[in-house]
């Protein structure tokens, strides 16, 4: 549970999971505003696991994701 995330200060770095760099930063990271989880499929073909890697408790209706040298918001 992320409890305090400022969306002009933090930043999401999953670079450590894309380090094979196949594809798009959204074809393997979705972010749900709604309910505040974040998620990760593993192959990013939709029919992996899809793992919840973190809930946002005060619901940012953004994150800035941080995949290697590339900055993408979700």
């Amino acid at each position: 549970m992320v409890a305090d995330y400022n969306f002009a200060e933090d930043k999401v770095d999953l670079s450590l999971l894309f380090q094979a760099g196949a594809g798009d930063v959204h074809d393997f990271v979705s972010y749900d505003s709604q309910r505040g989880d974040l998620k990760v499929d593993v192959d990013g073909t939709g029919s992996g696991g899809i793992a919840t890697i973190a809930t946002f408790e005060d619901l940012p209706p953004n994150l800035t994701i941080i995949s290697n040298s590339d900055v993408f918001v979700l």
